[in-house]
């Protein structure tokens, strides 16, 4: 019993860091999914910011190197994403900048392009 745990808990680790993100470096790639975002937590935000417009999630790339993210929607639902900026080669030496969350509750009707209410 134990040990199918292990081997399914392995096998859901592995498919959660499965997918990354390519940004070119000074340029932006779109965070694409169905379900709407709630949270974005940026591991290393000297690499990367986050960048709401129009109605979209991106990524905007500063520096390159590689870091990670994680996507809360709002379904509760938590996604890590690996993150490569430009040709992902990181400058000497570690970064000891502390992780930025984004909360993006308050822009969720603009990302869910829920219509306006009617005035009463």
């Amino acid at each position: 019993m134990c040990r199918a745990t292990l081997v399914f808990a392995l096998c859901l680790s592995s498919v959660s860091l499965a997918r990354d993100v390519d940004v070119p470096l000074g340029e932006r790639a779109p965070l694409v999914s169905k379900k709407m975002i709630h949270e974005v937590t940026v591991r290393d935000p000297s690499l990367v910011t986050v960048v709401v417009a129009d109605g979209a999630v991106s990524l905007e790339g500063k520096e390159p190197g590689v870091t990670g993210i994680t996507v809360k929607y709002a379904d509760g639902e938590h996604e890590r994403l690996l993150v490569v900026v430009g040709e992902g080669r990181s400058t000497s030496g570690p970064r000891r900048e502390p992780g930025q969350t984004i909360d993006l509750k308050q822009s969720a009707r603009a990302q869910a392009k829920a219509p306006a209410a009617k005035p009463k």
